[in-house]
């Protein structure tokens, strides 16, 4: 048995047949999307290494969403917020993500950190698991992230202020990568994580319609 058969195989048993259906319809619907990934990841190491600490970012979300919000029950708003961001996965996953990343850790980051650098002593600090940054980098790194969660208050959902706050979080990790690695890791990082969530929500709504 070839592999694509294997896999065909495994996944027609263990899938059930409503789940079966939306994940492949979602999946068919998507396919620029993986394809901007795929091509990105083989084209730039730079995005793959983001998009890598994506995958890990976007696992510790779900579960992290899973505890806090689990009981929660969705309201309208909410329904209407993941209806509107799983109708065009590529306009949430990938246009989106890259916008944000232009504008906060293409414009805003560095622009921050030169203000800062001009009224503060250059020297490096060493925080936990994140390379060596100059003092000027990390507080602009933080401020950033503090504006992109704050623009997330913006969004129509019961859940927000959550929201909100694990943007940034997530900001400072974009952030830490595009001093560290470069614009694309950030934007790597961006796509990939958002692709996951949404592609997740997507074949959820799916499957419940």
């Amino acid at each position: 048995m070839n592999p694509v058969s294997f896999l065909r195989t495994h996944f027609n048993y263990f899938v059930p047949e409503g789940q079966r259906r939306a994940i492949t319809t979602v999946l068919s619907h998507n396919i620029p999307t993986f394809a901007v990934l795929s091509i990105a990841c083989l084209w730039s190491r730079v995005f793959l290494v983001g998009a890598a600490v994506g995958v890990v970012n976007t696992i510790s979300s779900i579960a992290l969403t899973q505890l806090l919000l689990k009981q929660v029950p969705p309201t309208q708003e909410d329904e209407q917020y993941v209806r509107l961001v799983t109708e065009s996965v590529f306009k949430s996953a990938v246009i989106g993500p890259i916008l944000e990343e232009v504008i906060f850790r293409g414009v805003l980051q560095p622009s921050l950190r030169w203000i800062v650098s001009v009224w503060l002593p250059d020297v490096s600090l060493k925080v936990a698991f994140i390379p060596p940054m100059a003092l000027a980098s990390m507080i602009s790194v933080v401020a950033t992230s503090v504006l992109f969660g704050f623009m997330h208050l913006t969004n129509n959902h019961s859940y927000k202020k959550f929201q909100a706050l694990h943007a940034t979080g997530i900001g400072i990790v974009y952030g830490v990568l595009a001093a560290n690695y470069g614009l694309g890791a950030s934007i790597g990082a961006h796509i990939m994580s958002n692709t996951i969530l949404f592609i997740n929500a997507a074949i959820a709504r799916t499957q419940n319609h």
